[in-house]
């Protein structure tokens, strides 16, 4: 049972402010759907922003993992001048 059939069945002068507190009721429920309608969707939102931050910061990461091996695996500065342009050579390869 709900409450238009109550209504329904009382007289209509004992109904007016039960009307009134029903419309309330009915105004404050619609309210709240709303509500929850709208933080569902923001939360839905947020939880796309969030996987997609989260799928770039891996490949930077794996992309900063593997320049750092590249780098670390060079050999040390060279004190000789033919060398050095080499070296920088090697090191623009390294980066891609």
């Amino acid at each position: 049972m709900n409450g238009e059939s109550l209504l329904a069945k009382m007289p209509a002068e004992s109904t007016v402010g039960l009307r009134q507190s029903l419309d309330t009721l009915n105004v404050r429920w619609d309210n709240i759907q709303s509500s929850i309608t709208r933080r569902r969707s923001q939360l839905d939102e947020a939880l796309r922003m969030a996987e997609s931050f989260q799928d770039s910061l891996s490949r930077v990461m794996t992309w900063l993992s593997d320049v750092e091996q590249r780098v670390n695996s060079l050999s040390p500065v060279s004190h000789v001048m033919t060398k050095l342009a080499e070296q920088r050579q090697q090191l623009e390869v390294a980066l891609g």
